[in-house]
């Protein structure tokens, strides 16, 4: 991970914008499958509930503030100059509600794999619903996951592909970007620069959607066992659960017709796991299999009005 240095006015522009990191389900590919309204519906009803009963081994999510060192608070102090970003994702706005855009990377100086397995996402200027501390303590907090599960390649601030001078920011935060990050008259954004994942939403996946209800049921069973099985591996290895299981940030491998590999995405609301505590494979696995339920739709089946537009 690279942290290049900055001036304090940059510093303080990091510690002022409220954001939070989270990941929406990118493939692998430039430009991501578009998403009909059916499927998103469907997608909503798709998700992974989680019941809260949480084991001894389980500690306070990573956002939490006393899982935040002054260090991780200061990820966001660089200016990455050697960051060039390429195209952007299409991703629909549905499904991108807690980011400006994901770009892939045509460039990253001091990076020593292929650029085009890179990703990097402008963060949103607000977060709904959080207050400005608890939105960036869940960026600090994810980021801070990515870095412990690997994922992280690079972390900082850009100049903002979307906005100018003229951007809608308020009070303080628009106070401070004129005064010490637009000396040239250009607005800067966060961004995190992680590694791509290979694989598509199961949901979006053509065997999935054309399966009978049967073949759905049997395609979802296998995707919930290779998933329990590296959220467990995780869990023991880097002492990171998943918070946040549900089909959406679970991207799919298929060989034909069966599931072949899973990659898991988003880790926004990822959990410790304690070191005094310490699970076995089996007990992250076993866990994660009980509290975690699919609720079954069959799309091609349902009639709604909103697929009747």
């Amino acid at each position: 991970m690279r942290f290049l240095s900055t001036s304090p006015a940059l510093f303080a522009l990091a510690l002022s914008l409220s954001t939070a990191v989270y990941a929406v389900p990118y493939s692998s590919q430039d430009d991501y499958q578009p998403i009909t309204r059916d499927l998103i519906l469907h997608r909503s009803r798709a998700r992974i509930s989680t019941r809260e009963n949480l084991p001894p081994w389980l500690g306070p999510e990573y956002s939490d503030p006393q899982m935040l060192t002054p260090q991780d608070k200061r990820v966001f102090s660089s200016e990455l100059k050697d960051l060039k970003l390429g195209s952007r994702l299409k991703i629909p706005k549905e499904m991108a509600k807690e980011n400006r855009g994901i770009w892939t990377v045509k460039d990253l100086k001091g990076y020593n794999g292929p650029a085009d397995g890179l990703l990097a996402k402008i963060m949103a200027d607000d977060l709904e619903g959080l207050r400005p501390d608890e939105a960036l303590n869940a960026n600090y907090g994810e980021v801070k996951v990515l870095k412990l599960i690997g994922d992280l390649v690079s972390v900082g601030f850009i100049e903002d592909p979307d906005r100018g001078v003229g951007s809608k920011l308020k009070g303080k935060v628009k106070s401070i970007v004129k005064s010490n990050a637009q000396k040239d008259g250009k607005s800067m954004a966060r961004v995190v620069v992680m590694k791509k994942k290979k694989g598509m939403e199961l949901f979006n996946l053509d065997v999935h959607f054309k399966a009978t209800e049967q073949e759905q049921r049997q395609l979802e069973a296998e995707v919930k066992a290779l998933t329990c099985k590296e959220v467990a591996r995780i869990a023991v290895q880097n002492l990171v659960y998943h918070g946040d299981l549900h089909l959406g940030n679970i991207l799919v491998t298929m060989s034909g017709k069966k599931v072949v590999s899973i990659e898991l995405i988003d880790w926004g609301m990822a959990r410790s796991v304690r070191k005094d505590h310490m699970p076995t494979l089996d007990d992250a696995y076993n866990y994660c299999f009980a509290q975690t339920e699919f609720r079954y739709a069959s799309p091609q089946r349902e009639v709604t009005p909103e697929r009747r537009r």
